[in-house]
Protein backbone atom coordinates (compact mmCIF):
# COMPACT_ATOMS: atom_id res chain seq x y z
CA UNK A 1 0.00 0.00 0.00
CA UNK A 2 1.71 3.30 -1.13
CA UNK A 3 -0.25 6.78 -1.00
CA UNK A 4 -3.07 5.47 1.02
CA UNK A 5 -5.50 6.87 3.36
CA UNK A 6 -8.14 4.33 5.04
CA UNK A 7 -10.54 5.30 7.47
CA UNK A 8 -14.21 6.60 8.71
CA UNK A 9 -14.90 9.95 8.94
CA UNK A 10 -12.51 9.75 11.70
CA UNK A 11 -14.04 7.28 13.67
CA UNK A 12 -11.74 3.74 14.43
CA UNK A 13 -14.63 1.80 12.57
CA UNK A 14 -14.33 -1.38 10.28
CA UNK A 15 -10.92 -4.17 10.10
CA UNK A 16 -8.22 -3.94 8.33
CA UNK A 17 -5.93 -6.55 7.83
CA UNK A 18 -2.78 -7.20 5.32
CA UNK A 19 -0.91 -10.68 4.36
CA UNK A 20 2.28 -10.26 2.68
CA UNK A 21 4.16 -13.29 1.86
CA UNK A 22 7.19 -11.30 0.42
CA UNK A 23 9.59 -14.28 1.89
CA UNK A 24 11.61 -11.62 2.84
CA UNK A 25 11.09 -9.14 0.35
CA UNK A 26 9.43 -5.98 0.54
CA UNK A 27 6.72 -4.68 2.82
CA UNK A 28 2.97 -5.00 3.82
CA UNK A 29 2.86 -1.00 3.64
CA UNK A 30 5.66 0.97 2.51
CA UNK A 31 6.79 4.17 1.08
CA UNK A 32 8.95 4.16 -2.20
CA UNK A 33 12.41 6.36 -2.59
CA UNK A 34 10.89 8.90 -4.31
CA UNK A 35 10.08 10.85 -1.65
CA UNK A 36 6.45 12.38 -0.47
CA UNK A 37 4.55 8.91 0.38
CA UNK A 38 1.91 9.15 3.09
CA UNK A 39 0.03 6.46 4.42
CA UNK A 40 -2.68 6.55 7.04
CA UNK A 41 -4.94 3.78 8.19
CA UNK A 42 -7.74 4.52 10.92
CA UNK A 43 -9.27 1.81 11.72
CA UNK A 44 -10.83 -0.36 14.81
CA UNK A 45 -8.58 -3.07 14.30
CA UNK A 46 -5.83 -3.71 12.13
CA UNK A 47 -3.71 -7.03 11.91
CA UNK A 48 -0.34 -7.01 9.49
CA UNK A 49 1.57 -10.16 8.85
CA UNK A 50 4.37 -9.66 6.91
CA UNK A 51 6.25 -13.20 6.55
CA UNK A 52 10.19 -12.78 6.76
CA UNK A 53 9.51 -9.53 5.09
CA UNK A 54 9.10 -5.58 6.63
CA UNK A 55 5.82 -4.90 8.36
CA UNK A 56 6.00 -1.09 7.66
CA UNK A 57 8.87 0.31 5.90
CA UNK A 58 9.30 4.29 5.31
CA UNK A 59 12.43 5.18 3.21
CA UNK A 60 12.75 9.01 2.02
CA UNK A 61 12.86 11.86 4.70
CA UNK A 62 9.48 13.34 4.00
CA UNK A 63 7.67 10.03 3.96
CA UNK A 64 4.89 9.39 7.00
CA UNK A 65 3.25 6.38 8.08
CA UNK A 66 0.48 6.59 10.53
CA UNK A 67 -1.83 3.65 11.74
CA UNK A 68 -4.10 4.72 14.67
CA UNK A 69 -6.81 1.85 15.79
CA UNK A 70 -8.43 0.34 18.52
CA UNK A 71 -6.67 -2.44 18.48
CA UNK A 72 -3.52 -3.11 16.06
CA UNK A 73 -0.97 -6.58 15.67
CA UNK A 74 2.03 -6.22 13.51
CA UNK A 75 4.41 -9.40 12.79
CA UNK A 76 7.00 -9.26 10.05
CA UNK A 77 11.21 -10.22 9.55
CA UNK A 78 11.58 -6.44 10.93
CA UNK A 79 7.93 -5.12 11.85
CA UNK A 80 8.64 -1.43 12.38
CA UNK A 81 11.65 0.07 10.05
CA UNK A 82 12.00 3.85 9.23
CA UNK A 83 14.71 4.16 6.94
CA UNK A 84 14.72 7.83 6.82
CA UNK A 85 11.19 8.67 6.61
CA UNK A 86 8.28 8.71 10.01
CA UNK A 87 6.12 6.00 11.71
CA UNK A 88 3.37 6.65 13.52
CA UNK A 89 1.60 3.15 15.54
CA UNK A 90 -0.90 4.73 17.59
CA UNK A 91 -3.31 2.47 19.70
CA UNK A 92 -6.47 3.14 21.83
CA UNK A 93 -6.73 -0.33 23.40
CA UNK A 94 -3.86 -2.79 22.38
CA UNK A 95 -0.65 -3.29 20.56
CA UNK A 96 1.39 -6.23 19.71
CA UNK A 97 4.20 -5.67 17.98
CA UNK A 98 6.56 -8.84 17.16
CA UNK A 99 9.49 -9.86 15.08
CA UNK A 100 11.50 -12.87 13.82
CA UNK A 101 14.31 -10.49 13.50
CA UNK A 102 13.95 -7.10 15.03
CA UNK A 103 10.67 -5.40 15.81
CA UNK A 104 11.59 -1.74 15.35
CA UNK A 105 14.42 -0.29 13.34
CA UNK A 106 15.17 3.24 12.88
CA UNK A 107 18.39 4.06 10.26
CA UNK A 108 19.37 7.41 8.96
CA UNK A 109 17.15 9.96 10.02
CA UNK A 110 14.02 7.64 10.83
CA UNK A 111 11.69 8.43 13.40
CA UNK A 112 9.02 5.53 15.14
CA UNK A 113 6.90 6.71 17.45
CA UNK A 114 4.68 3.69 19.46
CA UNK A 115 2.10 4.44 22.19
CA UNK A 116 -1.35 5.44 22.86
CA UNK A 117 -3.82 7.50 21.12
CA UNK A 118 -4.36 9.50 24.04
CA UNK A 119 -3.36 10.81 27.62
CA UNK A 120 -6.19 9.73 28.86
CA UNK A 121 -6.98 6.25 28.00
CA UNK A 122 -3.23 3.99 27.92
CA UNK A 123 -3.38 1.35 25.74
CA UNK A 124 -1.53 -1.86 26.59
CA UNK A 125 1.47 -2.01 24.39
CA UNK A 126 3.32 -5.67 24.09
CA UNK A 127 7.07 -5.64 22.00
CA UNK A 128 8.00 -9.29 21.61
CA UNK A 129 11.50 -8.85 20.67
CA UNK A 130 14.43 -6.48 20.04
CA UNK A 131 14.46 -2.60 18.98
CA UNK A 132 17.60 -2.02 17.17
CA UNK A 133 19.09 1.47 16.00
CA UNK A 134 21.68 3.53 13.91
CA UNK A 135 23.11 6.76 12.99
CA UNK A 136 20.50 9.42 13.92
CA UNK A 137 17.10 7.35 13.97
CA UNK A 138 14.76 8.49 16.92
CA UNK A 139 12.78 5.69 18.74
CA UNK A 140 10.14 6.57 21.19
CA UNK A 141 8.04 3.89 23.01
CA UNK A 142 5.79 4.36 25.24
CA UNK A 143 4.81 1.96 27.81
CA UNK A 144 1.64 3.13 30.13
CA UNK A 145 0.06 0.43 31.77
CA UNK A 146 0.60 -2.45 34.15
CA UNK A 147 -0.06 -5.08 31.19
CA UNK A 148 2.33 -2.95 29.15
CA UNK A 149 6.17 -4.61 28.52
CA UNK A 150 9.31 -4.83 26.38
CA UNK A 151 10.60 -8.34 25.43
CA UNK A 152 13.94 -8.66 23.91
CA UNK A 153 16.85 -6.32 23.89
CA UNK A 154 17.47 -2.47 22.55
CA UNK A 155 20.39 -2.00 20.97
CA UNK A 156 22.48 -0.42 17.75
CA UNK A 157 22.14 -2.15 14.80
CA UNK A 158 25.05 -4.69 14.00
CA UNK A 159 25.54 -6.38 10.13
CA UNK A 160 27.84 -9.06 10.74
CA UNK A 161 31.51 -8.12 12.68
CA UNK A 162 29.99 -4.33 12.40
CA UNK A 163 27.98 -2.16 15.01
CA UNK A 164 26.69 0.67 14.01
CA UNK A 165 26.90 3.64 16.30
CA UNK A 166 24.87 6.77 16.97
CA UNK A 167 21.06 7.46 17.23
CA UNK A 168 18.59 7.30 20.19
CA UNK A 169 16.05 5.29 21.45
CA UNK A 170 13.73 6.72 24.59
CA UNK A 171 12.06 4.58 26.76
CA UNK A 172 8.77 5.20 28.19
CA UNK A 173 8.02 2.78 31.43
CA UNK A 174 4.69 4.02 33.67
CA UNK A 175 2.40 2.78 35.71
CA UNK A 176 3.65 -1.25 36.28
CA UNK A 177 4.81 -1.41 32.55
CA UNK A 178 8.12 -3.36 32.38
CA UNK A 179 10.94 -4.14 30.03
CA UNK A 180 12.07 -7.85 30.07
CA UNK A 181 15.83 -7.65 29.16
CA UNK A 182 16.54 -10.69 27.65
CA UNK A 183 20.66 -9.33 26.41
CA UNK A 184 22.93 -7.05 26.44
CA UNK A 185 21.30 -3.36 26.01
CA UNK A 186 22.54 -0.01 25.16
CA UNK A 187 19.54 2.54 25.38
CA UNK A 188 19.47 6.41 25.33
CA UNK A 189 16.92 7.42 27.62
CA UNK A 190 14.72 5.34 30.34
CA UNK A 191 12.01 7.38 31.72
CA UNK A 192 10.45 5.31 35.00
CA UNK A 193 7.04 6.22 36.96
CA UNK A 194 6.03 3.26 38.91
CA UNK A 195 7.34 1.17 36.53
CA UNK A 196 9.71 -2.02 36.34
Amino acid sequence: IQNTIIYSDGALNGTVILNHSGNGFGAAIGTNHSGGNKVTINANEISINSAGAFGLYATNPVDKINLTANKISINGGTSVYSATGQVNVKAKDSLIIESTDKCILAAGNGEINVGSVDDDNKADIVINGNVEYLTTGIINVELETEQSQLNGVVKHYSEGETTYTGGTVNLTLNNGASWNVTGDSVITNISAENGN
